[in-house]
């Protein structure tokens, strides 16, 4: 079978979570079929529109350029892009894909779904985040709280670059109006859905811009090749950690502050991830450090997954915004690691009944730090969370799922 993957960003050029998803699953799929990849590249070393080809392993991945210019509202809301639409389908004619699988169009065009569609080949589109409902991708507003749904005025009042809400109100109304009806018109051809999460799906239907009929949750596997090079360093002190994104919805503004309530020094806390994203949120977060023992680490380069882990013992996500699945975490489980996260979206779903992990109250810095004091003045609850850890599930196992929803989408 002809297998095209779809995606926003692909390795080695982008490591994030829709990235994995789609890169783990071409890699579970490649063994069987012939698998092409169509991106977009951020390279501001080159002009918008070039195409750029390469192969990881026997993935074909074919790049276009888009560095996202600011000029055209259209562009800049990665919505439509004539240059992708018209290399799409040089690459259908020369790959002749049986299915799609679209894991997301940001940086790419929505209409390359028609393109597809018009060539009678059948699609699965994978959700990882609420892009195709909220520009901001996460459901997280412009004063930094979370956004129960999109409406046309909310939209337009949040979304004000490039343009002034006070000054271009009717053409961000009309924006956003066209907006919701290109995307909904556009997911019609769309043969099945899968999300990762109950919330993520329960979220969608809310909006009725996807029929229920058409979803399946299946929640996503990890590559647990890693926990083969695990091992955890010997230390004196309790090291907590974060892994993820270092913007405002993911909450280190609460974590940080938690943590300085300790007056020991025989804890740590160390913060991987890529810190120039926003660097006015990191030196926010800097000018908060106030404990001796926190520690800005920085972004880790791919395949330094089993390392970073060596160096933490509870992994702690404050996120104040919505998650749709939580990968971190599952990875962390892979190899023995409890985790501390909100009480809050699709973070339950990842440690459901207390297993392998301690809720807090969200965005609660008070709530927070007991949770984590408690680990250090109880070190049996450590290990009683850590014992109770659920089976994480492999890339081969979704995949295997991803299998039968694509049997049922080639019989229909």
């Amino acid at each position: 079978m002809n297998i095209m993957h779809i995606v926003q960003g692909f390795p080695p050029k982008a490591y994030g979570g829709t990235e994995m998803v789609a890169y783990n699953l071409a890699l579970y799929q490649v063994k069987r079929h012939n698998v092409s990849v169509f991106t977009r590249i951020e390279d501001f070393s080159k002009e918008n529109d070039m195409i750029e080809e390469y192969n990881i392993g026997n993935i074909h991945v074919k790049g276009m350029i888009n560095n996202f210019p600011q000029k055209n509202i259209l562009k800049n809301q990665r919505l439509i892009n004539r240059a992708a639409e018209k290399y799409l389908e040089q690459f259908i004619n020369e790959k002749k894909p049986d299915i799609v699988i679209v894991e997301h169009t940001i940086g790419l065009s929505v209409n390359l779904l028609s393109i597809i569609h018009s060539k009678n080949i059948p699609i699965l589109y994978i959700i990882t985040d609420w892009w195709l409902i909220c520009p901001r991708i996460q459901l997280f507003n412009k004063n930094n709280q979370l956004c129960t749904g999109p409406g046309i005025l909310k939209c337009g009042s949040c979304f004000s670059h490039p343009f002034s809400w006070k000054r271009n109100r009717l053409t961000l109304l009309a924006f956003f109006i066209f907006r919701n009806i290109l995307i909904k018109n556009r997911l019609k051809p769309v043969k099945r859905f899968v999300v990762g999460s109950e919330y993520i799906k329960q979220s969608y239907l809310k909006t009725g811009i996807i029929p229920a009929e058409k979803i399946d949750v299946i929640p996503f596997g990890i590559d647990t090749s890693f926990v083969e090079s695990f091992k955890r360093k010997p230390h004196n002190s309790l090291r907590f950690g974060y892994i993820g994104t270092i913007l405002p919805h993911k909450g280190l503004h609460i974590l940080i502050p938690a943590f300085n309530r300790f007056k020991s020094k025989d804890v740590t806390l160390s913060l991987y991830g890529n810190d120039r994203v926003s660097p006015e949120y990191t030196n926010y977060l800097k000018s908060l450090a106030k404990h001796p023992n926190i520690k800005f680490m920085g972004p880790f380069k791919e395949g330094y997954l089993s390392e970073v882990l060596s160096n933490i013992d509870v992994l702690v996500l404050p996120s104040i915004g919505h998650e749709s699945f939580g990968l971190v975490i599952r990875e962390a489980h892979a190899v023995g690691i409890p985790v501390i996260i909100p009480k809050f979206g699709a973070l339950l779903e990842a440690i459901e009944d207390g297993k392998g992990g301690l809720f807090f109250n969200i965005g609660d810095v008070d709530d927070l730090f007991s949770k984590m004091k408690s680990l250090v003045v109880e070190p049996k609850l450590l290990d009683k969370i850590s014992s109770s850890i659920p089976r994480v599930k492999s890339f081969k196992e979704y995949g295997e799922e991803i299998d039968k929803v694509i049997e049922t989408i080639i019989r229909e």
